[in-house]
């Protein structure tokens, strides 16, 4: 496997937890914070039900005007899946005079992004919702899809659904 010697790239998927948009004279500029969940299955013992971990990371997103052309007014609940580059804000604190750095993700392109209404909609019609969870109700939950062949066939068996 050959690993790029330089590279700085994040892709994160979550939904916009808060937005601050500000207007300059190049246009606007501003930030968000992208709720990223981390949540998890942690494996029991002695035949015990698994226990569901959730965990949520708050990342900090820096948005420049290139931004906007993609999404013209993000919005809080908003699921975005973007790409970007790790950088680290360096500041001094006034009020206690030391030296502050925090990181965050530089958005450099949008890879989707679904508004809270059309999200909505999309739940109230089945089209979208959390695979995981039995006891949703409405969304989308996993009826069957694809199961991976045996090894010496290859490819993928069909269990269910539409031929292709």
């Amino acid at each position: 496997m050959l690993i790029p010697s330089n590279e700085n790239s994040v892709r994160l998927t979550g939904n916009i937890s808060h937005v601050d948009i500000k207007h300059g004279a190049n246009g606007p500029y501003g930030s968000i914070n992208m709720a990223i969940d981390d949540s998890y299955t942690k494996p029991t013992q002695n035949g015990q039900q698994p226990q569901r971990v959730e965990r949520t990371y708050f990342i900090t997103c820096e948005l420049n005007n290139g931004f906007f052309k993609m999404v013209p007014t993000p919005e809080k609940g908003a699921r975005i899946s973007i790409e970007g580059k790790l950088i680290v804000d360096e500041w001094n604190d006034k009020q206690s005079g030391a030296d502050r750095k925090a990181q965050k993700v530089k958005i450099i392109r949008v890879k989707a992004y679904m508004s809270k209404a059309e999200r909505d909609q999309a739940k109230q019609m089945g089209w979208y919702g959390n695979a995981n969870n039995p006891q949703q109700q409405g969304g989308y939950q996993q009826q069957g899809g694809y199961q991976q062949a045996p090894k010496q066939q290859g490819g993928y068996q069909q269990q269910s659904g539409y031929n292709r």
